[in-house]
């Protein structure tokens, strides 16, 4: 593996409590840090303009950043992100998952019903009860 090859191995995950308002956030930077010289020792390059930062549980207005070369790149904050095809929201509900399934499984509802003009009704039923189980 090269320095050309980004990995997206920038999630680490620490208990809410760590970065509580207790004024920890630093040890969160210190981790990217650290991370990053990592990356600088085994020739395994970061894309920091990939990299995001979910604040779960408050509305903190921290900030974190990672080195990119020469330069410091501010890591964009995000509510929602899709990660190995689950979708996580800051209040960790599950309500963005069903709602990204249940349009998948519409678009493949609809993409069936334009391949087969003549679906039988009882199929329709069927597929349609597969959507709403979801």
């Amino acid at each position: 593996m090269g320095q050309e090859q980004h990995h997206d191995v920038c999630r680490r995950h620490k208990s809410l409590d760590q970065y509580s308002q207790t004024g920890r956030s630093g040890t969160l930077q210190r981790d990217l840090d650290r991370l990053g010289e990592w990356s600088k020792t085994w020739l395994l390059t970061f894309n920091p303009e990939k990299c995001k930062v979910m604040h779960i549980g408050h509305d903190l207005p921290t900030v974190y950043t990672m080195e990119d070369g020469n330069k410091i790149i501010q890591l964009e904050s995000t509510s929602v992100e899709k990660d190995l095809g689950v979708w996580v929201t800051r209040d960790l509900k599950p309500s963005e998952q069903c709602i990204q399934s249940t349009r998948n499984a519409q678009a493949v509802l609809g993409m069936v019903k334009r391949q087969f003009k003549e679906i039988d009704s009882l199929i329709e039923r069927i597929l349609g009860l597969c959507i709403t189980l979801m």
